[in-house]
């Protein structure tokens, strides 16, 4: 009985080491104290501010040395994140050095004539049917109208539908992307912003209005562009005066584009 006694003292002192051995420890310096100064139990909070086991004292601090010194990953110096570099140009100079920040890929625009009106079913390319590059580009109304039939007004587009109207197209007129600016309406009638009324009697006036257009921003995803006259019948087309056929200009948000020798 006396040798079971002492087995029985032998297991309980082995268990309750065991457990001692089971805490939880923590690398020096790996946890600060609480604000109330608690730590983990058999720790203690130090003067630096970090828990530090009870055999570890007297111990060394986890404060950087000096009052000064930096963490340990700090860049000396350093300067905030938004500053400027010492020597930099003012951001108009900036802009002068970094060169065009449009590209101007000029203006398209149909030669059909009185005598061959079938050339308005042709697609007139940008940029001599290159291939842009993807980006935002800007289509503007620069000029000129025409008509749909003698017996019709200047215009633009004819039906807001787009089966009678000015496109602006791919690589063919099959490719139809967005009607381009301008106003839309070939009867005549009383001019106005919409309708199919809006046709004008002057052909000054229809210029002056679809001046006062806004451009139209397109997003290419590349590839060329651009202008076709969608109509049902071609032969009964008007020109504009002194041949000034409805003209647009495209120009690309970004400087133009550099080919390799």
């Amino acid at each position: 009985m006396a040798l079971l006694r002492f087995l029985g003292l032998v297991t309980v002192v082995v268990v309750a080491a065991a457990c001692d051995r089971l805490e939880p420890s923590y690398h020096a310096c790996a946890v600060a104290c609480a604000a109330d100064g608690a730590c983990p139990d058999q720790y203690r909070c130090s003067d630096d501010g970090f828990c530090h086991a009870e055999d570890e004292y007297p111990v060394a601090s986890c404060a950087p040395a000096g009052a000064d010194a930096a963490p340990p990953d700090a860049e000396v110096d350093a300067a905030p994140p938004d500053a400027a570099p010492p020597d930099a140009m003012p951001p108009d100079a900036m802009r002068i050095d970094a060169g065009p920040t449009t590209c101007d890929f000029g203006t398209a625009t149909n030669s059909a004539a009185v005598a061959d009106p079938a050339l308005f079913a042709q697609v007139i390319p940008f940029a001599g049917g290159a291939s842009l590059p993807a980006g935002t580009y800007s289509l503007e109304y620069v000029d000129g109208c025409s008509k749909y039939a003698a017996s019709l007004w200047w215009s633009i587009h004819g039906h807001a539908s787009g089966d009678v109207a000015w496109w602006l197209v791919g690589a063919s007129s099959a490719d139809r992307i967005v009607m381009l600016p301008g106003t839309v309406g070939l009867l005549p009638g009383t001019a106005g912003p919409t309708g199919d009324q809006n046709g004008f009697e002057d052909f000054a006036a229809c210029v002056a209005a679809n001046r006062q257009l806004a451009p139209l921003r397109y997003q290419h995803p590349g590839g060329p562009l651009g202008i076709f006259e969608a109509d049902i019948y071609y032969p009964d087309n008007v020109s504009g005066q002194d041949g000034r056929n409805p003209r647009w200009r495209l120009v690309f948000d970004g400087p133009c584009p550099t080919t390799d020798d």
